[in-house]
């Protein structure tokens, strides 16, 4: 049971009531012989560097897209001329954000796949 808490719980911190039963549980040794293992600030710092930077990018990525649905809305693109366009600019963004161990998931047209489709889909309507 508190298990799920622990994965469900919003703010997760040493204090909350589900870390303070699991360093129970550990023990206090224990318990500071994973903070140690896990206590790693460069990567930290690394991987959140990277989400900002994706954050900025697909803020980017998003007004273009709005852009080009204005264009559309206008009468300026087709609704194909549209859909391959988000599609160019969402590509470079899931091929790099889906690199795992340094391989590319082979899944990634699976990825996009919802966008587009919900995309064609109001765009039909």
């Amino acid at each position: 049971m508190w298990l799920h808490i622990l994965l469900s719980y919003g703010f997760n911190d040493h204090r909350s009531f589900p870390f303070t039963k699991l360093r129970q549980h550990f023990g206090a040794d224990g318990w500071a012989k994973r903070e140690k293992e896990f206590d790693c600030a460069e990567e930290l710092e690394a991987f959140a560097l990277r989400k900002v930077g994706e954050l900025d990018k697909y803020d980017e990525d998003l007004e273009q897209i709005e852009e080009n649905k204005a264009f559309m809305d206008n009468g300026r693109m087709t609704k194909e001329e549209f859909i391959l366009a988000a599609a160019a600019i969402i590509e470079p963004r899931s091929s790099s954000s889906s690199v795992v161990n340094n391989e590319a998931s082979s899944d990634k047209v699976l990825y996009n796949m919802p966008y587009l489709v919900s995309s064609a889909c109001r765009l039909r309507n």
